[in-house]
């Protein structure tokens, strides 16, 4: 049985959401965005196998496992939607309060800021190596050399995700207010800090916080020609598969085609998500460990040294699944096969309601914000959506996004009261 039917119903609630919201619709909204993100992590995948069975993981699989997991994914999707629809049509009889706009700090503050990132940015790369020179410039061109980086090292690691995205939001702001060789220079030196070492994701991140801000500061699309944004995004696509044939495997150049191979067995979370389902009989330890792994990894290992790490693929999906990897490998299952562990077969109920609230209460928040800080936030979970789909929502989850958000607070409201600016609106 063919599961196109999410992928119709993915087209349609992007419809109806243009349809009832009209103007109140972001470009890019969080519903939209999980809606692409659930059907390149689950729709598309299970799709191509059925199309061409010898080139996925999901051949391996019976079909009974396969009817079980198809079950699964379709009440949490269905869920979703019929919750995302109701609110779609619901918008009519109420007003959101969309503001545009951004408050405006000085453009001394910002430079300020800009190079506070840079500095942090270097500092969380080269903090673990012992401010080693050549080993820093060898992390920043091919980081996944590096990715053994990870016990002890945490809050570097959470300073320097959320610094790179700040930068992006900071630039991307800085330019749109004001069109400059030298924003534009800011801007494109913080999209090459974020894609050094081939990272795929790191493009669309920017690109979402760039709609993200546009909208904001009510850009009008109609100047924008759509054959010149389609062949710059063409540009783009190409430079990151440049880049992932360059580093995906330390010290060699792998093909184009290896390169859309290694591309297409990321996304392994449906056969995994498969496998979680019929492999294990739900508890409610799982569910009880699952908290406990969102709880303790707020303990530094200074306090805490032998602190095991956490999330249900160390507990239990490593050794069973990918038992050759190394104790510090992390992989994603798919938040389907959180859920499942976290809540059994009410998990894919659940967990569509959680997806739509955060969803929801992301599109109102990102209508009503008028700060750098709030549009951090709606960047981080919008660049994150794909990620989330793919990961979970628990242990590690929501420990990158207080960590991250802590970074962020300091650095855009405290660091900017400290710096004395005055309010001023656009």
């Amino acid at each position: 049985m063919l599961i196109a039917d999410l992928l119709v119903l993915c087209f349609i609630s992007i419809i109806i959401e243009f349809k009832f919201l009209k103007g109140k619709s972001m470009i890019f909204s969080p519903f939209t965005n999980f809606n692409v993100s659930f059907a390149l992590v689950y729709i598309l995948p299970i799709i191509l196998y059925r199309i061409s069975p010898n080139t996925s993981l999901i051949q391996m699989l019976s079909q009974e496992e396969l009817m079980s997991s198809y079950l699964y994914i379709r009440i949490f999707y269905y869920s979703w939607f019929l919750l995302s629809v109701v609110y779609f049509i619901s918008t009519r009889r109420y007003s959101i309060n969309v503001v545009k706009g951004v408050i405006k700090p000085s453009k001394e503050y910002l430079l300020f800021l800009w190079f506070i990132l840079l500095l942090l940015y270097f500092v969380g790369l080269a903090a673990p190596l012992g401010f080693d020179p050549v080993l820093t410039l060898a992390r920043l061109i091919n980081p996944r050399a590096f990715t053994y980086i990870r016990a002890g090292y945490g809050p570097f690691n959470h300073v320097q995700n959320a610094v790179k995205l700040i930068m992006i939001v900071i630039a991307t702001y800085m330019f749109s207010e004001k069109k400059s060789l030298g924003r534009l220079f800011l801007m494109v030196l913080s999209l090459l800090m974020n894609i050094l070492g081939g990272s795929k994701a790191s493009f669309v991140n920017f690109l979402l916080a760039m709609l993200l801000i546009w909208h904001k500061m009510d850009y009008k699309f109609k100047r924008v020609k759509i054959g010149k944004l389609l062949r710059y995004g063409l540009v783009g696509m190409v430079l990151i598969i440049f880049a992932f044939m360059a580093f995906y495997k330390p010290g060699e150049v792998i093909t184009f085609q290896e390169a859309i191979y290694a591309l297409r067995d990321y996304q392994k979370e449906a056969y995994y998500t498969t496998r979680v389902i019929n492999d294990y009989d739900w508890d409610i330890i799982y569910t009880v460990e699952g908290i406990t792994d969102t709880i303790t990894p707020f303990v530094p290992r200074a306090i805490w040294p032998d602190k095991p790490f956490s999330g249900f693929y160390h507990r239990y999906w490593r050794m069973r699944y990918e038992p050759g990897t190394v104790v510090y490998h992390t992989s994603t299952f798919g938040v389907l096969a959180e859920s499942y562990m976290m809540f059994g077969y009410l998990g894919c109920i659940i967990y569509a309601y959680l997806f739509y609230v955060l969803c929801k209460r992301t599109f109102i928040y990102g209508q009503k914000t008028n700060t750098l800080f709030g549009l951090f936030v709606v960047s981080y979970i919008q660049v994150g959506m794909y990620f989330l789909v793919r990961f979970g929502l628990f242990s590690s989850t929501v420990v990158s996004f207080v960590f991250q958000t802590v970074v962020a607070y300091v650095l855009l409201v405290i660091l900017r009261k400290l710096f004395g600016i005055s309010i001023m609106l656009p």
